[in-house]
């Protein structure tokens, strides 16, 4: 697989910075493949439009600026320019993209792997070589790091030397690939999900914080009315991380079953 590009951006997150990055960094301690890591700083102009500051307030960049100087992480940048989500991560893309990394992984701090699993997921995408990107299930935490819910599986992982060449997120998540000139959505290419028993991450997303807080308040107002049904989750009347139950009604959705970790 040669090189292998770790992509994450970062804000508000300090206390996951440790927790993630320590199995990468024990994984890239085996020469087998090259990991390179390229992270980004970033208050999404989105998120800077709702009056969040620029720099985050616990103490992440100065982290990460440590870490990078430390040769932790191979390159770091710090956006104070008021960029998209897309336009943020395509910044902390193109370091990767220079070094002509062969796969890319998409991650972020409260996305913490195992060594194994690390391992297990790229001895499982090695085994068809016509697939160009997988998408990733993990175990979403919701309320406490005890339980969990199912139903988030991002796309993640995104070859480079497949016949296809990586470009620029056009979304969150999202790749835009070319091919002999042409600009190819990365939803037309052969995918697959790694099975949620093969590999399942523990996202540390929905817990009763501030974190969360901040999260429903971008999420409200980004995929309100019309573009969207809001967040799935609220702040209910004790101040307490709740479902979203006019959500699921205007998704027509039960709210999701709750599974032990």
């Amino acid at each position: 697989m040669n090189k292998i590009g770790l992509h994450f951006s970062a804000y508000e997150s300090v206390e996951f910075i440790d927790k993630f990055l320590a199995p990468w960094l024990e994984f890239k301690k085996d020469k087998t493949n090259e990991l390179i890591i390229s992270a980004g700083h970033v208050c999404f102009k989105e998120f800077q439009e709702m009056g969040f500051p620029v720099e985050s307030k616990d103490g992440t960049c100065e982290v990460l600026a440590r870490k990078h100087k430390n040769g932790e992480i191979d390159f770091f940048s710090f956006t104070e320019s008021p960029l998209t989500e897309a336009e943020a991560r395509t910044e902390i893309l193109k370091p990767l993209l220079e070094q002509n990394v062969g796969c890319l992984v998409i991650s972020a701090p409260d996305e913490i792997f195992t060594v194994n699993q690390i391992k297990t997921i790229f001895e499982y995408i090695k085994k068809d070589p016509f697939l160009i990107w997988y998408r990733l299930e993990y175990k979403n935490l919701v309320f406490s790091e005890d339980q969990f819910i199912r139903g988030f599986n991002p796309p993640r992982i995104f070859f480079n030397n497949r016949g296809y060449k990586i470009v620029k997120f056009r979304a969150d998540d999202e790749i835009l690939y070319e091919k002999n000139g042409q600009i190819i959505d990365y939803l037309q290419l052969p995918n697959k999900q790694i099975p949620f028993h093969i590999c399942a991450p523990l996202h540390y997303s929905w817990l009763d914080n501030q974190r969360s807080y901040n999260k429903i308040k971008y999420q409200s107002l980004r995929w309100n009315s019309p573009n969207g049904n809001g967040c799935s989750f609220k702040i209910n009347e004790n101040g307490k991380l709740d479902w979203n139950l006019d959500f699921y009604k205007r998704v027509s959705q039960a709210i999701p079953e709750l599974f032990d970790v």
